[in-house]
């Protein structure tokens, strides 16, 4: 919201120190997030883009909110009502602009720099939100065994877990699997009564990883390789991560957005993109979407 000041001194101070204050508070937030050097570098790259898009937005509010007169100062008298009423519009909507890049920006920042964190760090971050799933799932189990919790459907609660775990041994991550297996055979040994019993598939998923990521050691693993670009979007058939993935400088526009939603695309924090798995059935669609089969030829 603009100060108002009848000294323009005073209120240009007022606005550079907004200004400073915005920029350095969310670099010093954001600098306590990045742990290593390389993300470091990439919060200096980003926090200089952030920095000149939001100087540019304020520069645009005053600009516009200068051409705005009160009838206060000016005094009523032939005072032009409709063409102060339209320049305040467009005045408020260059302060709405500055206020979802501040805001769409500096997520757009974060997402950066965590995106770069070390894999042991990514890892921990996974195992803590798993973890947590299934302490919260086996408590309400517990619960309803004790009779403390009522109006549950307890078999949902242990498919819950068994789903997330599921999940994850489809993708070979073997590592939590058999963290999360190990999780509730302790609990279970401290339970008259299992989540699971011995016959359940849940015992199997360990296995199932393993298997999983012994075919993803094995599989040849091309680069990725463009097939699509327009403007500022890439699209990418990437067999590292067996997804088409479709990348960009900045955030998309919200049309696209909800149309990449919609049609069942998903974003990757860590892959930095909107993605599906990588099937010729999906490129076409891809293509057709972001309208890049009109720059790209051969696809």
């Amino acid at each position: 919201r603009p100060r108002i000041s009848m000294d323009p001194d005073r209120r240009g101070d007022q606005d550079r120190e907004d200004y400073a204050a915005t920029v350095i508070g969310l670099y010093a937030e954001l600098w306590l997030l990045a742990q290593t050097d390389e993300q470091r570098v990439i919060l200096d790259r980003e926090m200089h883009r952030f920095r000149d898009g939001y100087y540019q937005r304020v520069i645009a509010f005053h600009a516009s909110y200068s051409r705005v007169v009160s009838s206060f100062i000016a005094g009523p008298s032939n005072f032009p009502v409709e063409r102060m009423r339209k320049r305040g519009d467009a005045a408020h909507n260059r302060l709405n602009e500055l206020i979802d890049y501040r805001k769409k920006a500096a997520e757009a920042v974060r997402r950066k720099v965590l995106a770069a964190r070390p894999v042991e760090a990514v890892d921990a971050e996974e195992w803590g939100r798993l973890q947590r799933d299934v302490r919260r799932s086996l408590a309400t189990i517990a619960g309803i065994d004790d009779g403390t919790e009522r109006g549950y459907d307890r078999s949902a609660f242990a498919n819950s877990i068994a789903g997330k775990v599921e999940r994850l041994a489809k993708a070979g991550e073997v590592r939590l699997v058999e963290r999360a297996v190990e999780l509730v055979q302790a609990w279970q040994e401290e339970r008259a009564k299992p989540a699971f019993t011995p016959r359940h598939k849940f015992w199997t998923f360990p296995a199932l990883a393993g298997i999983v990521a012994a075919v993803q050691a094995n599989a040849p693993a091309g680069e990725p390789e463009t097939v699509g670009a327009v403007e500022a979007l890439r699209i990418l058939a990437n067999p590292l991560v067996d997804r088409v993935q479709i990348v960009s400088d900045g955030i998309p526009p919200a049309d696209l957005r909800a149309r990449l939603k919609a049609e069942g695309w998903n974003w990757s924090r860590r892959e930095g993109a909107w993605q599906r798995k990588l099937t010729d059935a999906v490129r076409a669609p891809t293509l057709r979407l972001t309208g890049a089969g009109k720059e790209t030829a051969g696809v």
